[in-house]
């Protein structure tokens, strides 16, 4: 459920304001649940475009659960309408949120997309890296996904268990930063 942008933009400034920062000036605040899934793409990555079924149905899945937000983060130089124009090709109902300055690149330390994240609302990183298993690496993917990273950690937090992978390597297209 989407919170009022007022609220979400205060959450978004107090919490970046207790670790020393300040809000990102960008066309939309990224919102801040209790649960985060931030999901790093590349409108001209070829990763990025194949996971987009795979990424709807995990927000499918989960976008039930009032306290979890999923999140598109655009790190390159292109506008809202081009970022939009993205989600609708690929079928991805996320919010758009363009990083033009990579300002959440740098504090996530994210390097390629897709780069997936699940974060806290205070911005602990709960799991970071891969969507699952699919690729082996650049070029190279498999024709069985037999770990399914984010899937499995969304439903360990769902069920009050610890994640069964707190960190991946996420295999795609380089953030140039």
């Amino acid at each position: 459920m989407l919170k009022p942008a007022l609220y979400l933009s205060f959450i978004l400034a107090f919490g970046l304001l207790q670790i020393g920062c300040t809000p990102p000036q960008k066309e939309k605040s990224l919102s801040l649940s209790k649960i985060n899934i931030v999901v790093f793409l590349g409108v001209e990555c070829p990763i990025s475009q194949q996971y987009s079924l795979t990424l709807e149905k995990l927000k499918d899945q989960f976008d039930a659960i009032d306290s979890m937000t999923f999140t598109a983060i655009f790190p390159e130089q292109i506008s809202l309408s081009e970022a939009n124009e993205f989600l609708n090709t690929y079928t991805l109902s996320f919010d758009p949120f363009i990083d033009k300055d990579l300002e959440w690149v740098k504090k996530l330390n994210a390097s390629v997309t897709p780069e997936v994240f699940i974060l806290t609302q205070d911005y602990k990183i709960l799991y970071q890296g891969a969507i699952d298993n699919w690729y082996v690496r650049l070029g190279e993917n498999r024709q069985h996904i037999s770990q399914h990273f984010l899937g499995d950690n969304l439903q360990a937090l769902i069920n009050g268990a610890n994640l069964p992978y707190p960190k991946t390597k996420a295999i795609g297209c380089l953030i140039e930063k």
